[in-house]
């Protein structure tokens, strides 16, 4: 079995052609893919989990609304153990997702799709950095909207492949037998 991961990341949003996204995603045979911009009403999670599985991924569903619109889908040939949905700061429109999850035969990873308001203040990110650097397994991707914004002010406990959030399905492939290893 590889251990290679291939995490991807699509924005939701309005007026996306979502038809589109699933040919381009299975073309990608993703293992995780990291959704920005889900929509939060209560009847939201019936469409995520139709087009988790027109993907042929799980997801673990959970209440995703605190998370900015963020959410997490995994294959099958993932262990995923743990998805959590937390927001940041007190507005409610930024938030994360965390998924802890193993390839069977390597240790747990996590990986992180984050939603930051713009303009993304320290306090944000400085809570965000305290929330994945203290979850204990290492992050081997971030998928963040203001993935720059992130990465600019440095992150010294960062190894982990950041995903970026276009208008169009972005991938990264991560090598867990290189990553997990270091």
């Amino acid at each position: 079995m590889s251990s290679r991961l291939c995490v991807a990341a699509y924005r939701w949003g309005s007026g996306r052609d979502r038809e589109a996204a699933v040919v381009t995603l299975r073309s990608l045979r993703p293992d995780v893919v990291v959704l920005h911009r889900v929509p939060g009403h209560p009847f939201a999670g019936h469409r995520i989990a139709a087009f988790a599985d027109h993907l042929d991924l799980m997801w673990s569903g959970g209440p995703h609304r605190r998370s900015g619109g963020t959410t997490v889908l995994t294959s099958l040939r993932l262990d995923a153990l743990d998805e959590r949905h937390l927001s940041l700061g007190s507005s409610g429109h930024s938030g994360y997702a965390v998924t802890r999850l193993r390839l069977p035969g390597h240790p747990p990873c996590r990986v992180v799709g984050a939603h930051l308001a713009e303009p993304a203040g320290s306090a944000q990110l400085a809570e965000l950095r305290a929330a994945v650097e203290g979850g204990g397994e290492p992050v081997v991707a971030l998928s963040c909207t203001a993935g720059a914004a992130v990465m600019a002010d440095g992150w010294p406990g960062f190894a982990g492949a950041v995903v970026p959030v276009t208008d169009e399905v972005t991938s990264t492939v991560v090598d867990l037998g290189t990553t997990l290893a270091t």
